[in-house]
């Protein structure tokens, strides 16, 4: 970061869609009375500061802390349109870095849907680096695992070390498991109507009879409300959009739950979809 003559901080930002995380994130320090020409939303009110990137979102996902006099912000930077970042080698890249994208610790939808069942075997779709994966086969769960990253893979590998999970990299939208599912979870995945429309039924077929699927995403509310995720809102998720999805299914919770996002001190809004296949 450096700062222009008229005191405005001027960032080099990459663009984390297309870059890796250390890339793609911009960490600076920043006195609280710079001119704002964006604004995110903090514990303690509006942070602003004024910012030079490829784009940036009127909501973008940050994470910032205050201390006296001054402002602490992580900025991530987005592409104009999902479709600039819709393929594995832009995953490749982002997971090709040592530190976790993501935290090592299962979804916190997870452990309560689980809790009390008997494990049997479970499909987690578009898997990324593995982590509710790995924390269901420590559960004593027979896992298959996929994602479309090869990157994410090996690293989820790394990661599970002796931990038992078959993993697979494979597409969502075309892959074809040789077996049924007791359970088949499904976290964060944003696609196009179409291709979200073939990844459920893959999905939803993949579920045995009595089985239980699974699938969290962010909701179309949480650009507004919320914090994180993708800002663009044709891919992301409201119970009209997913409903067709499971027809069929026996559904048990279709609508929005709130997160609490620590790093960013704010609350996010998820979607849940939850059913089971009629025995």
């Amino acid at each position: 970061m450096s700062m222009s003559s008229s005191g405005r901080a001027i960032f080099d930002v990459y663009n984390l869609w297309t870059s890796s995380v250390q890339e793609g994130v911009a960490t600076a320090v920043l006195r609280a009375q710079l001119p704002l020409p964006c604004q995110w939303r903090g514990s303690d009110g509006i942070a602003t500061a004024a910012c030079h990137c490829r784009s940036v979102p009127p909501r973008p996902p940050c994470g910032l802390e205050r201390t006296p006099g001054r402002l602490h912000l992580t900025i991530f930077a987005v592409p104009p349109s999902y479709h600039d970042s819709m393929d594995s080698s832009m995953w490749d890249r982002r997971y090709e870095g040592a530190e976790l994208m993501w935290s090592a610790s299962p979804n916190l939808f997870l452990p309560p849907l689980v809790a009390g069942v008997p494990p049997g075997t479970a499909l987690d779709v578009a898997c990324g680096e593995g982590r509710n994966a790995i924390w269901l086969a420590t559960q004593g769960w027979d896992v298959t695992a996929f994602d479309f990253s090869a990157v994410g893979i090996d690293k989820a590998r790394q990661l599970a070390g002796e931990i038992p999970v078959e993993w697979v990299v494979a597409n969502a939208t075309t892959f074809e498991p040789t077996k049924k599912f007791d359970l088949v979870v499904i976290f964060y995945l944003h696609l196009p109507e179409t291709e979200t429309t073939q990844a459920f039924a893959r999905a939803v077929n993949a579920v045995a009879a009595g089985g239980t699927l699974f699938a969290v995403g962010h909701a179309l509310s949480n650009i507004e409300h919320g914090v994180g995720g993708p800002p663009y809102p044709e891919i992301l998720w409201t119970a009209d959009r997913m409903a067709p999805l499971v027809e069929g299914l026996e559904v048990i919770e279709l609508g929005e739950r709130e997160r609490y996002v620590e790093s960013a001190d704010a609350t996010a809004i998820d979607l849940v979809v939850w059913a089971t296949k009629p025995q």
